[in-house]
């Protein structure tokens, strides 16, 4: 069941449902327009917001442990991943509604996976402008997808890839 936030206390309601986002993940992200090319070759492209996202979050708790997020009519989205050989566990998110504008803020972790030997963990420096996400827009809405633990692709068919 879908829950449309409209309200700072449905934000605070969905930071509390998926614990803040505490070591979760982000498994995928989907974001569609409704532009598009017709077969006559035309192009549309309608005048207002219309790109969407999906986000799909994993996390290492229950009792919710996965959550799709849908935000509508799109105002931001970037995503810069984590430098090869670090982690992708998210350090930091929150969800905020300012202006009328739902925006879901964070970053990874970004720690190394393999220390030196003898290295105390938490010596290493984040890299900055890496392992950041930001997603936003005029509607949010989420669910829970208890089954959609694991690595399975869920956003687009596997045997559609080139």
């Amino acid at each position: 069941m879908w829950r449309q936030l409209t309200s700072e206390g449905d934000v605070a309601s969905l930071m509390h449902a998926f614990g803040a986002f505490h070591d979760s993940c982000l498994k995928e992200a989907c974001v569609s327009t409704e532009s598009y090319v017709a077969t006559n070759l035309s192009m549309s492209c309608p005048g207002h917001l219309h790109t969407n996202a999906h986000v799909l979050f994993q996390r290492q708790f229950k009792p919710v442990s996965v959550i799709e997020l849908f935000f509508e009519q799109l105002t931001h989205f970037t995503l810069s991943p984590s430098p090869e050989g670090c982690d992708s566990i998210i350090h930091y998110a929150r969800v905020t509604l300012e202006g009328g504008i739902f925006s879901l803020i964070g970053t990874f972790t970004a720690g190394p996976l393999r220390l030196p030997p003898g290295t105390p963990s938490g010596v290493w420096q984040r890299q900055p402008g890496t392992g950041e996400f930001r997603v936003a827009g005029r509607r949010l809405s989420w669910r829970e997808a208890p089954g959609w633990l694991g690595s399975e692709t869920r956003y687009g068919a596997l045997e559609n890839r080139v």
